[in-house]
C-alpha cells in the first residue's frame, strides 16, 4: 500500500491573510508534496497564486473552520496546521479556530501560529513518518 501524502491545513483571517500567502508562495515546492487543504475564505487566493491543487473545506463561510476541525478528530487527517490569526482584531478569538486549535493540540498536530514558526516547523515536518 502506498502512503498518504502528508496534509496540511492553512488557515488566516483576513487581516492576516496576505502573510499566509506570501509564507505559501516562499513555500509552494514544499506545498506541493502535500495534500493542502484551506478554508473557503483562502481557497481562490491559494489556487490561483500556487498553482497546486488546493482543498476547500466549506462553502459556508460560518462552518468554515469546524470543518477543518472535523479532518483532525479519529483519523489524525492533518499532519501540519498553520493558523495565522490577529488576536488584537479579535476581542475574543473566534470559537471555531479556537475549536480547531483545541483539538489539533489534542490531538498532537504540530501547530504554527505565526511566520517565524512555520518557517522553522513546516520543513522538518516532511520528514515526519507514520
Amino acid at each position: 500500500m502506498e502512503p498518504r501524502k502528508k496534509r496540511i491545513a492553512l488557515v488566516a483571517d483576513a487581516h492576516r491573510m496576505p502573510e499566509l500567502l506570501d509564507w505559501a508562495k516562499f513555500n509552494r515546492d514544499l506545498l506541493a508534496e502535500y495534500d493542502v487543504y484551506t478554508t473557503a475564505a483562502a481557497f481562490n487566493l491559494l489556487a490561483q497564486e500556487l498553482q497546486l491543487t488546493i482543498n476547500t473545506m466549506s462553502d459556508n463561510n460560518k462552518a468554515e473552520n469546524g470543518r477543518l476541525t472535523g479532518l483532525i478528530p479519529s483519523e489524525n487527517d492533518v499532519d501540519f496546521l498553520v493558523v495565522f490569526v490577529d488576536p488584537t482584531e479579535m476581542p475574543v478569538i473566534d470559537p471555531d479556530i479556537k475549536a480547531l486549535l483545541d483539538n489539533a493540540t489534542c490531538r498532537n498536530v504540530p501547530i504554527a501560529g505565526n511566520r517565524r514558526a512555520a518557517d522553522h516547523m513546516f520543513p522538518s515536518c516532511l520528514a515526519l513518518t507514520e
